[in-house]
């Protein structure tokens, strides 16, 4: 292959420059953020800015020239070659843009594509300074097609050059997700070629990507039929059953696949590994992987970014996080563009408990492009007035649509990303079915996936009554936790009844409380309990008043007197609670608080007492982010309590001052 073409840093000429409206003092800043990222090598930091920027300012020459060059340095071939037409569709008449797009069809190997190109270059500018240099890729180049015209049976054909170059089309438009496109271009080229075995795998790939995995199999089979060891076919095959929920049959594609070695091409380790990547088979990847190195075929430049990817998820999985570690980080040497590669290694950086990581394919790769948009329809034409049943049954709609999904789930949930996770996760606890309630279960209690989704799904397994108790034993990250879970109904109602000359007495005596008038609002508690001596509710704000005074031995003996002889009131166990915490006796404020979380129902005001129980716990603990993690849930439930600030300040007393307006400069 010709060496990869680089695209060229030349200043723009005036040839070049089309008149166009300026840009607004924000977007030139930006612009000028850009080019100081690009000195700086800062590629990803700089496409970050650039990407919409470009769909603010469509076909603005400084934006694209500046996308071309960060598109080349991420190894973003496909997007490095869409900016590369689009500069010579805009400015046809500049020699550096149409001979940055010959590079650009190079390193995307569509050596047809990039001989035309340079053809036309040479047609126009024979004598240009790059004019010899350029000739000398169009030798490569045209001794490099006649043998791949010769390996694919096209050098008879009359018109083999036009063939090659439609067999590129057709891949570009893959490449591109234009599949309606490339499907009837390759229609077209098969009505030349029927056997053509390159375009029927580029045909199956776009059946599977439109949904019609029935006609993807078909097409399949029928290179196999011409072609039996032809690995993409087998390969594909492999992914497409795996789609479908069919792993057995999957499995023995894969196993026809394995013991086919006879390319010298890098892309046969990389399907093989793909395959086996699809069925979960750690060891089989890491043994293609190996296979690869010991063929030469890792050595640079043909080491594939996307094969490191694959055998760092099987590393990963069998438990040798630092070799991952160093494979992705090779990935990402060869191709600083691979999502895959990147995104895995980032959330390795997060607690063991919140990771996803690792996943060898995101949702895309798993489910077509047509149950995606039918799910995401379904879901963006509910609303919060349907009730469950409604949308019960519109997600049954769209399994009996989709079959395969069912199958497909427990994949997603073991080896998904977060958007396959969610896909799935939204689709079990949705539907109500109980075969779908026992994969959620699996999931819960496995050891794939964050923490938090899979404590999300016991809640949801508690509250449909698949499980007897909130205690629950959960993997997080590094080993088993008993862990308590939140699921409460929060009520408003009142939570005691008193006759109204009471509830008259205590609604001043609290609101005495609140404004600090502790002494008067005693006395009108007193007088409730003579009305009602056994109150416990009564006694809890009598406790409050005495220790608002400072009278802390009549506020305990009180508190304690109300937990004995009322077991069931909650502020009762609450309070005491908080008792024990004041005395550092933390097991027995735990164990109280735990009894607490078992119920099923809390009143709104109960459950910022307990939030604020656990709040006093952490700090004493000095677990700040545990203490911040429940005032988050408080805040949630209630957020105009009057006591949520005074608790935020204690748990971020920096807060205060982010919150008072700026006095100077």
């Amino acid at each position: 292959m010709a060496k990869k073409q680089k695209p060229s840093k030349k200043e723009r000429s005036s040839k070049s420059v089309v008149k166009q409206h300026p840009f607004s003092l924000r977007a030139a800043r930006e612009l000028d953020q850009v080019y100081d990222l690009l000195q700086k090598k800062q590629w990803t930091a700089a496409v970050e800015i650039l990407d919409p920027l470009n769909k603010g300012y469509p076909n603005r020459i400084e934006i694209l020239t500046a996308l071309n060059e960060t598109y080349y340095e991420l190894g973003l071939n496909v997007k490095f070659l869409e900016v590369g037409e689009q500069l010579v569709r805009i400015a046809p008449g500049d020699d550096d843009f149409v001979l940055n797009l010959g590079g650009a069809y190079m390193n995307n190997v569509f050596p047809s594509h990039a001989l035309k190109v340079f053809r036309r270059f040479l047609e126009r500018w024979p004598d240009h300074e790059q004019a010899n240099k350029t000739r000398e890729s169009v030798t490569v180049l045209e001794t490099m097609i006649n043998e791949l015209l010769t390996q694919t049976g096209l050098i008879g054909e009359v018109d083999a050059f036009e063939l090659a170059l439609l067999h590129e089309e057709i891949q570009i438009l893959q490449g591109r997700e234009k599949y309606p496109e490339g499907t009837r271009a390759a229609q077209k080229m098969l009505q030349r070629a029927p056997r053509f075995t390159p375009t029927l795998n580029n045909l199956s790939l776009m059946q599977m990507a439109e949904g019609e995995l029935a006609a993807a199999l078909e097409t399949a089979q029928k290179v196999l039929e011409i072609a039996p060891e032809n690995y993409h076919a087998l390969s594909n095959s492999t992914r497409f059953h795996c789609m479908q929920g069919d792993f057995e049959t999957a499995r023995m594609y894969a196993n026809r696949l394995r013991d086919i070695v006879h390319s010298d091409n890098v892309d046969q380790w990389v399907k093989k590994a793909e395959a086996f990547s699809f069925l979960g088979d750690d060891q089989a990847v890491l043994e293609v992987f190996e296979g690869a190195r010991r063929s030469g075929h890792l050595e640079s430049p043909l080491g594939d970014a996307f094969l490191y990817h694959l055998a760092a998820v099987a590393k990963i999985r069998l438990g040798d996080e630092k070799t991952a570690r160093a494979y992705w980080k090779k990935a990402l040497e060869i191709s600083p563009g691979l999502d895959l590669a990147r995104e895995n290694h980032l959330d390795l950086h997060k607690p063991a408990a919140e990771r996803h990581a690792p996943w060898a394919f995101s949702l895309q790769y798993w489910v077509h492009d047509k149950a995606r948009r039918a799910l995401s329809q379904l879901i963006s034409g509910t609303s919060r007035k349907m009730s469950q049943e409604v949308v019960k049954k519109l997600l049954n709609r769209f399994l009996n649509d989709f079959p395969e999904m069912v199958a497909l789930l427990p994949v997603l949930l073991e080896r998904g990303d977060s958007s396959a996770r969610q896909f799935a996760f939204l689709i079990c606890t949705s539907a109500d079915r109980a075969d779908l309630l026992e994969v959620l279960e699996k999931f819960t209690f496995g050891q794939h996936g964050p923490l938090s989704l899979r404590r999300d799904a016991a809640m949801e397994l508690y509250k449909r009554g698949r499980l007897a108790s909130k205690k629950v034993r959960l993997w997080s990250g590094e080993k088993w936790d008993d862990l308590l879970l939140l699921a409460f109904e929060i009520t408003d109602g009142p939570t005691q009844d008193h006759s109204p000359q009471v509830q008259k007495l205590l609604r001043r005596g609290i609101s005495l409380l609140q404004e600090g008038e502790n002494e008067e609002a005693e006395q009108l508690i007193l007088k409730a309990l003579e009305l009602e001596p056994e109150s416990a509710d009564l006694k809890n704000n009598l406790a409050v008043a005495y220790e608002k005074q400072g009278r802390k031995k009549e506020s305990y003996t009180l508190l304690h007197e109300i937990f004995d002889n009322h077991p069931d009131y909650l502020f009762g166990q609450i309070n005491m609670a908080k008792f024990y915490i004041s005395k550092k006796k933390f097991d027995q404020a735990n164990e109280l608080l735990d009894t607490v979380m078992l119920l099923d129902k809390m009143h709104i005001l109960e459950f910022g007492s307990m939030c604020q129980a656990q709040i006093d716990l952490s700090l004493a603990k000095k677990e700040i982010e545990v203490a911040k993690s429940w005032l988050n849930m408080w805040e949630n439930i209630d957020p105009d309590h009057p006591g949520i600030e005074r608790t935020r300040m204690r748990i971020e007393p920096r807060s205060l001052f982010s919150r008072m307006p700026r006095l100077h400069g």
